[in-house]
């Protein structure tokens, strides 16, 4: 019988993120300016993330920008990487045209 594994969430991703860092909930919500009940109600789901606190959990472990994207994706934020093209057309990469002289 095969067995699948629960959807990550969350509050599953920070805490295995806290450890993997070795940060205890105090030494993270020192990093993170916050309290370390907050960050343990954060780690166990009983608390629903702000979009800033999430921001801050990251940046305080150092998380890389794709690690900060999922940790927002499953907190229901938008991810920083989602690329929107400009509304001038222009494309990332793409060169400006030369801005001509008067």
């Amino acid at each position: 019988m095969i067995t699948h594994a629960p959807p990550l969430t969350y509050h599953a991703l920070l805490d295995r993120q806290r450890q993997s860092h070795g940060l205890s909930y105090q030494q993270l919500a020192e990093r993170a300016w916050t309290t370390s009940s907050y960050v343990f109600r954060q780690c166990r789901g009983d608390a629903r993330p702000g979009y800033t606190i999430v921001i801050r959990l990251a940046l305080a472990m150092a998380l890389t920008l794709e690690e900060t994207d999922e940790l927002l994706q499953l907190a229901g934020y938008p991810p920083l990487l989602e690329i929107k093209a400009p509304a001038n057309g222009i494309r990332p990469g793409q060169q400006l045209p030369a801005m001509e002289r008067e």
